[in-house]
């Protein structure tokens, strides 16, 4: 999987998120493909700030993206995928 742009979108209402994480855990590459639109550049931003290289921070935010599609089962759909994805990205 190869995340095209690193760029902030405009944030998903609560709702649409929670469909969107529903139909995530459920195998929906589609689904998982907008939400690492969503929030791939604010994991690659939290992992700038750790690790101060543009190319290192991308290659960890796809490693990220990488390691939650794996375990994308277990996502909860009544909270923010956020948390979940910066605990990754910090591992």
């Amino acid at each position: 999987m190869m995340i095209a742009a690193i760029e902030c979108r405009a944030p998903i209402e609560f709702e649409e998120e929670q469909e969107i994480l529903l139909r995530t855990s459920q195998g929906d590459d589609s689904a998982f493909a907008v939400l690492t639109e969503q929030y791939s550049g604010r994991v690659y931003g939290f992992l700038k700030r750790m690790v101060y290289s543009a190319e290192d921070a991308e290659d960890l935010t796809q490693e990220t993206f990488c390691e939650a599609h794996k375990n994308r089962r277990n996502l909860r759909t009544d909270v923010s995928p956020l948390p979940y994805l910066f605990t990754i990205a910090r591992r």
